[in-house]
């Protein structure tokens, strides 16, 4: 997780960051760790979007995303429609989409 948090520090400002809440397997909640840092100033920049997801979005899940301070929580699979709706949830602005007209 320390070194995703370096590259996201070395890399353009992003609107949102999308992490599952077990980076893999053998882990046991490294996104909410890093969602933790994430939350934390860097260098004075804008903020970023933290979304944590789950494939079993738990009650405890949910609790611990609130306690890391994710600006949303996702059951996984994500739809199209789940991404834009929480991005604009999260004040993260979207191109327009002439689909949408």
């Amino acid at each position: 997780t320390l070194m995703t948090l370096e590259l996201l520090g070395e890399l353009a400002p992003f609107a949102a960051v999308f992490l599952d809440i077990r980076l893999d397997d053998s882990d046991g909640g490294a996104g909410i760790a890093l969602c933790e840092r994430l939350h934390r100033p860097v260098r004075g920049g804008p903020s970023t979007a933290v979304v944590l997801m789950s494939p079993r979005l738990r009650p405890a899940d949910r609790v611990r995303a609130a306690l890391a301070r994710s600006d949303a929580v996702l059951a996984k699979p994500l739809s199209r429609g789940d991404v834009a709706r929480t991005l604009e949830s999260c004040g993260v602005a979207l191109p327009a989409d002439e689909r949408r007209h």
